[in-house]
């Protein structure tokens, strides 16, 4: 019932505003997010397509906006199954965060850890690892080891580590956070 309120609105939006519309693309959003939750991927997938679509057409492809749909889709097409086509989002989201703001930058680093806990799900756990170390190296240099955001960059490569079998490593991260935290 919700969503069908949702899609009405949507239209609504459409016609009042157009498609490009902020109003209409937070809506459009809205129902992705709904689909998303329902299991309706391929749907989600379409939506936030065309969000992206608008919005690297209207702001330009390293906007925040853009880069933020960019992410979105990038997880509907995770959820779906679509394992290269969220994986060439990611990468691209990133370069293009990491060519915009700097590797320091929180939200390039937010979007680092979504590359490897995406290659950690699709079991590339060395590829995860390393994104993890690349990380860790910059939150060490410009936040310090007992940032909370280098700690969770920490118990991340622990987890890495673990899936790779190697525990005893993963325990010794998982010491040096304990007696940080």
């Amino acid at each position: 019932a919700a969503e069908s309120v949702q899609l009405e609105v949507l239209e609504i939006l459409k016609n009042l505003h157009g498609p490009a519309h902020t109003d209409t693309l937070e809506q459009t959003e809205t129902v992705a997010e709904s689909f998303e939750h329902h299991g309706k991927h391929a749907q989600a997938v379409e939506l936030r397509q065309r969000v992206l679509e608008i919005n690297a057409r209207s702001l330009g492809r390293s906007h925040p906006q853009t880069l933020q749909a960019m992410r979105r889709l990038a997880r509907s097409h995770d959820a779906a199954g679509q394992r290269a086509e969220a994986e060439a989002l990611h990468v691209e989201a990133f370069e293009a965060m990491k060519n915009a703001y700097g590797a320091g930058d929180p939200d390039t680093l937010e979007q680092m850890r979504a590359l490897a806990l995406m290659q950690s799900s699709h079991d590339r756990h060395a590829e995860a690892e390393k994104i993890c170390r690349e990380m860790l190296q910059i939150q060490q240099r410009t936040l310090g080891i007992d940032h909370p955001d280098t700690l969770r960059t920490l118990h991340t490569l622990a987890e890495t580590m673990q899936q790779q079998g190697r525990l005893p490593d993963a325990e010794a991260l998982l010491q040096e956070i304990l007696k940080r935290e």
